[in-house]
């Protein structure tokens, strides 16, 4: 197995993808364009580290590195939160229990949000919007500034001892052997936010590659670059940019929860999120965002 031919391979699959028909306009449509529900729980790995460790090991001597693929959905919340009754998707979400905003369910008041960075301001901040109209009428040079874009996040709890720990995700996961990056992503984003006959409905549309993360070693992070002196990495994750269509239904399971996370609130929060998603708003820095009025 050339195992620097492999490393060569997924870095010139990144330049191509990157090459001059990418866009730098992204449409984005609001939060209530979607629709949300749950679906049966998706069993989970309980391991230990080192199970862990042992399994990747395995499986690098059978089929060499491991390639993962990880989705970047934008979205943005319209209006002020707290004042608006919750979308037709939002009710059923809220029986189902499926997905929430930032720190609380999209089907509830937004309170939580005038604290989240970048809040203060007429329509993300605790004023209303019919407050917030008012003052623009009696001051027309007022400027309602819009929601930042938000991020979808999959949030999982896992039981570690008496603690309970909760892990934050790109939708993505691995590649099978000898599949594409596009078609495991497109296989992924189905399993994890679709089902049954939602597969037949609008094809996911992948985007340009924004980034990719390497793993030098077994027991190591993931790194933005790869090092100079690895020549064998064991593990390359790359991340997608998704162009979501004016509609669609997302399904969760009910072990996952569905986040839609301020990109201000993401940037340069490893501590939360972690390395790769902390970093998602400086791959999207490049790009301007288009928001599409529904």
């Amino acid at each position: 197995m050339d195992h620097q031919s492999t490393v060569e391979n997924e870095q010139n699959d990144y330049s191509n993808s990157n090459g001059t028909n990418s866009s730098t306009v992204l449409d984005i449509y609001p939060l209530s364009c979607y629709y949300f529900g749950s679906k049966d729980a998706v069993p989970l790995r309980n391991e230990t580290v080192e199970d862990r460790v042992l399994r990747l090991k395995a499986k690098y001597d059978a089929y060499g590195m491991r390639t993962c693929v990880a989705a970047v959905i934008v979205e943005l919340r319209r209006g002020a939160p707290g004042d608006e009754g919750p979308t037709d998707g939002a009710k059923e979400t809220e029986a189902s229990g499926g997905a929430t905003v930032g720190s609380v369910s999209i089907f509830g008041k937004l309170e939580a949000w005038g604290g989240v960075p970048g809040g203060n301001n007429l329509t993300s901040g605790r004023l209303g919007p019919m407050v917030a109209e008012k003052l623009q009428r009696s001051n027309p040079r007022v400027e309602l500034l819009r929601p930042p874009p938000e991020l979808a996040v999959l949030q999982v709890e896992q039981q570690r001892q008496i603690l309970v720990n909760s892990i934050y995700k790109l939708p993505g996961g691995r590649a099978r052997f000898g599949e594409s990056d596009i078609d495991c992503l497109k296989r992924k984003l189905l399993s994890k936010l679709c089902v049954g006959e939602e597969s037949r409905g609008p094809e996911w549309e992948v985007g340009e590659c924004l980034g990719m993360w390497w793993r030098p070693d077994f027991e190591t992070l993931l790194y933005p670059c790869l090092p100079a002196n690895i020549k064998r990495p064991k593990e390359c994750t790359k991340l997608f940019l998704i162009k979501l269509p004016a509609s669609r239904r997302f399904t969760v399971p009910k072990n996952f929860k569905l986040l839609a996370v301020p990109l201000c609130q993401i940037h340069d929060n490893e501590k939360i999120y972690g390395p790769i998603i902390s970093g998602v708003p400086q791959l999207l820095s490049k790009l301007s965002f288009n928001i599409v009025e529904p």
